[in-house]
């Protein structure tokens, strides 16, 4: 029960997004096993394009949404049906930050462990680490993606 009373606290935009993660995660997964990381992205990229109508917000109402738009992929994530990978996370929120005319970048890092080699994806808006702890780059050493390439500013 405590779950709907915290759905039901979550205003109707907070709503609309967490239904719109829970609703991408299991499409994003169908997506990568069917066109890989590279096609995924590329796709993403080409036909996602970055939406105008939040062009009047602020850096920081940016960045407000950005960690809103997290929040909700990370709720729909846990608490779903599909247990999404922090690669998947990190795709969906891609797709719903640009979709908000947010520029993002999707960041790919990797370290070596007692297990091997791991790996981990994160999402930045100009820099600033939305969907994970903020020391994220020092626990994993980044690589280079290129995806999406845009430098540009939110």
């Amino acid at each position: 029960m405590r779950n709907w009373e915290k759905l039901q606290e979550l205003t109707w935009e907070e709503r609309k997004i967490l239904l719109q993660a829970l609703l991408l995660l299991p499409v994003v997964h169908l997506l990568l096993q069917c066109l890989g990381y590279f096609r995924l992205a590329r796709w993403v990229q080409e036909r996602i394009s970055v939406k105008t109508t939040h062009k009047s917000l602020t850096v920081a109402e940016k960045y407000i949404k950005a960690a809103e738009a997290a929040h909700m992929v990370s709720i729909a994530a846990n608490h779903g049906l599909f247990r999404a990978t922090c690669l998947r996370r990190s795709l969906a929120l891609i797709v719903l930050l640009r979709r908000r005319g947010i520029e993002c970048q999707l960041c790919l890092g990797a370290r070596l462990n007692d297990h091997g080699l791991e790996a981990h994806a994160w999402v930045e808006v100009q820099g600033v680490v939305i969907n994970d702890r903020a020391d994220i780059r020092q626990q994993y050493t980044p690589l280079e993606t290129g995806f999406p390439a845009t430098q540009a500013g939110l």
